[in-house]
């Protein structure tokens, strides 16, 4: 799927790709075995714009599936002059009084896909995205997803986008690509491997966080583990007081480990690194996972259970 696209003029689009969509009880299926979607876009103006490659639609108890066993996402966007866009590869979710809203009967299964150069733009401010999840994405049993720029989940603070991770599954976020994001998983069902890298800007003290609206540990093992960072701007802005936040979530049970590569690129100045959690404090380091005693006593002063 290559250089596929969807143009209006004060019209919402969708889905420069595929549209697929199911209305009131009816179902609608799409199956991939592989295909890789390359260059597709959806554009408007004055308008939204949803899904560059892929736009999933639900609406009331209709199932819209689609299943992609094999398949790479590439330089797909969306764009609109003066409203909203959303999901540079993906849409998934429904549509109701002109914005996202909540439905689980949009459900894509991901099989084994690399997401890389996908993006939103409003205007002229271009954002790093690759999924907007309002519905549920599932990552097949021992299959590995790479996002190399951004995953947005829907969440009004009732109903958010649920991602479910399969038996054995990784799914990698390398979201350390020069710019500062707030990206989200939504309600994540955690049964494989998260790993992620980070920018931090010490400068002006902000990171790259990923938030949850809810965990589920279904593998027994609460870590996103940080296998790099991006440094920008360097080091020189950190002291003493330096507090840097990059998990946020909504309940217990998720902790930031942190790889031995991880490890060799931290500075040698005093900060605190780590996550937060909106409902209690607790220390959020998972501290055997190669933060050293020394280490982990000088760079997270883990005396300081709170950070962020």
């Amino acid at each position: 799927f290559t250089g596929n696209y969807v143009q209006t003029s004060g019209e919402k689009a969708y889905g420069g790709a595929i549209f697929n969509q199911a209305s009131s009880s009816g179902s609608a299926t799409i199956n991939i075995s592989k295909g890789d979607f390359t260059g597709n876009y959806v554009q408007t103006s004055g308008e939204k714009a949803y899904g560059g490659a892929i736009f999933n639609q639900a609406s009331s108890s209709g199932s819209a599936t689609i299943n992609i066993s094999k398949g790479d996402f590439t330089g797909n966007y969306v764009q609109t002059s003066g409203e909203k866009a959303y999901g540079g590869a993906i849409y998934n979710g429904a549509i109701s009084s002109n914005a996202p809203s909540y439905n689980a009967g949009a459900v894509i299964t991901l099989g084994g896909n690399t997401f890389t150069g996908n993006y939103v733009q409003v205007g002229s401010t271009v954002t790093p995205n690759s999924i907007y999840n309002a519905g549920v994405i599932n990552i097949s049993n021992g299959a590995t997803v790479t996002v190399n720029d951004g995953w947005q989940s829907f969440d009004d603070g009732t109903n958010a986008g649920q991602l479910i991770m399969g038996s054995g599954s990784t799914l990698n976020m390398n979201i350390a690509n020069g710019t500062i994001q707030a990206d989200s998983l939504g309600e994540l069902t955690k049964n494989g491997t998260i790993n992620a890298t980070f920018d931090i800007d010490f400068t002006n003290n902000k990171a790259d966080t990923i938030s949850t609206s809810a965990v589920t540990l279904s593998d027994s093992s609460g870590t996103v583990t940080i296998n790099g960072f991006n440094f920008i701007n360097g080091t020189s802005g950190i002291n003493a007081n330096t507090k840097i936040q990059l998990l946020k979530t909504q309940a217990g049970g998720l902790q930031l480990a942190l790889s031995a590569a991880a490890a060799a690129q931290l500075p040698t100045d005093e900060f605190v690194i780590g996550t937060t959690d909106d409902v209690t404090t607790y220390d959020s380091i998972a501290a055997a996972t190669n933060w050293a005693t020394d280490v982990y006593k000088k760079h997270l002063r883990s005396e300081e259970r709170r950070v962020g």
